[in-house]
């Protein structure tokens, strides 16, 4: 069975968690500095290790072409961030963006690609609006439209644009994340195949306009 998509740079960095000072020892593996109460400390989830939030976040954002890895042990930890792409085809002028190898969007809309790797982005985002509502004694299942908007807003790769049909899609694909977060409270579950490529169909068909048997929409 393949791998399940990774989640995209600011996903994985907007997931990370600061560790305490007595929780960690030696040097930040980068910088080689004692780890101090002023540039917190954080572990990656994957692996394990730990570093400066600085000196992780500057490699993260370094632009090379293993960013997207641990500095240690080289363990993948998210897609690398959209680089747009131009090509010709006749006269027709194509902008394309590209994530992790992959073709998410052409011309602002989302290929089957860029749907799976929203979902699976929205799918953190939506994990991270009902943990803020369940500590702040609020009702996660109760999360109104406006508040469902942003982490959809979080989700869309940036040079991407979204048409009212693929919205209202998504904000009832988030309302279904918060009932899976819900059953899943207090636990952080990654989400299912089955799930993830259901979702990922129906927006595709809401960005494209076609029902299930391809058939235009309106």
């Amino acid at each position: 069975m393949p791998p399940l998509p990774l989640c995209t740079r600011k996903a994985f960095i907007d997931a990370l968690r600061p560790v305490s000072l007595f929780s960690t020892q030696g040097l930040c593996p980068i910088c080689q500095e004692p780890f101090t109460a002023a540039d917190r400390p954080v572990r990656l989830p994957t692996c394990g290790h730990t570093f400066c939030r600085t000196c992780i976040l500057e490699w993260f954002r370094s632009g090379c072409s293993n960013s997207n890895t641990c500095p240690l042990d080289r363990a993948t930890l998210f897609s690398l961030p959209p680089a747009p792409a131009r090509s010709r085809r006749g006269s027709q002028q194509f902008v394309t963006l590209i994530q992790g190898g992959r073709m998410i969007a052409v011309n602002g809309m989302l290929t089957r690609e860029g749907c799976r790797s929203l979902i699976l982005d929205l799918w953190f985002y939506t994990w991270r609006l009902f943990r803020w509502m369940e500590l702040d004694d609020l009702d996660g299942l109760g999360a109104g439209e406006d508040l469902l908007r942003r982490p959809i807003q979080d989700a869309i790769p940036g040079g991407v644009e979204v048409q009212r049909e693929g919205l209202v899609c998504l904000v009832g694909i988030a309302r279904q994340m918060m009932v899976g977060h819900s059953e899943n409270w207090p636990v952080a579950e990654a989400l299912g195949r089955e799930e993830l490529e259901t979702w990922t169909g129906a927006l595709e068909r809401c960005c494209h306009g076609v029902d299930e048997r391809g058939h235009p929409m309106y």
